[in-house]
């Protein structure tokens, strides 16, 4: 996949990271024919979206659990352990991201890497792949 991605700008890609929302915001719109840009962009992203589903996720569930009697606010109480457990290894993932970035490789983060990658993959294959143009010729009434 390195031999696919073009030497782009390191700060860019690191930026990308630095500031979140705006800066794979700014990389899929902006930058999306750069494609080391896009590639840090996508993974970003899935860490962002990772920052903020797993919170929500757990919200959810911890209100659908309360209407458990005595049970559901325990296991809504032991649940958010693994919200606490995930916040840690984001960060982890997120300075991995950075200094991959900062070292110009295209590695995808821990955790959330692969999510990035799908969504690189959606947004690369119409920037990869040629339009095939067929001429088909129409037939002639008589």
């Amino acid at each position: 996949m390195r031999g696919a991605i073009v030497r782009s700008n390191r700060l860019v890609n690191f930026l990308i990271y630095l500031v979140p929302v705006v800066g794979w915001l700014l990389g899929l719109t902006l930058l999306r024919r750069n494609l080391s840009a896009l590639y840090h962009s996508c993974q970003a992203l899935a860490l962002t979206l990772g920052l903020v589903g797993i919170p929500l996720t757990w919200a959810v569930s911890a209100w659908l659990l309360a209407w458990i009697p005595v049970a559901g606010p325990t296991l809504s109480m032991a649940t958010f352990s693994l919200v606490v457990a995930a916040i840690p290894a984001l960060v982890i993932a997120w300075v991995l991201g950075m200094v991959n970035a900062l070292r110009d490789e295209v590695r995808r983060v821990p955790v959330f890497g692969a999510w990035g990658e799908q969504i690189f993959r959606r947004l690369t294959r119409s920037l990869l792949e040629e339009p095939q143009i067929r001429y088909i010729p129409q037939e002639v009434e008589q």
